[in-house]
């Protein structure tokens, strides 16, 4: 039953991403097309945890810069501190 439904949101997110107000998009396309998605605060959070889950945390860092210099409130620039911070300690420990 799952993956019916699972099939009848793809569409509807696909062909009405903004009725969803969804800032970020809904696949992970931006692995295929990074530039395009440069300037996005939560796709740059995304690959840096990703990058950071996975242990590389020389390729999260310049992300969590980025996230930075992106924030558009004070509770992402909190986040995104934290993020670099934690990252570079991270980084930190391992050399």
């Amino acid at each position: 039953m799952g993956v019916p439904i699972g099939a009848i949101n793809k569409v509807q997110f696909t062909l009405n991403a903004s009725s969803y107000g969804l800032n970020a998009p809904r696949y992970a396309d931006f692995f295929k097309h990074e530039e395009t998605y440069r300037t996005n605060y939560k796709v740059q959070d995304y690959m840096g945890n990703h990058f950071l889950l996975k242990r590389e945390y020389t390729k999260a860092l310049p992300y969590f810069e980025r996230c930075l210099s992106l924030a558009a409130d004070a509770s992402e620039k909190a986040q995104a501190q934290y993020n670099l911070s934690y990252c570079k300690g991270l980084l930190g420990r391992r050399n």
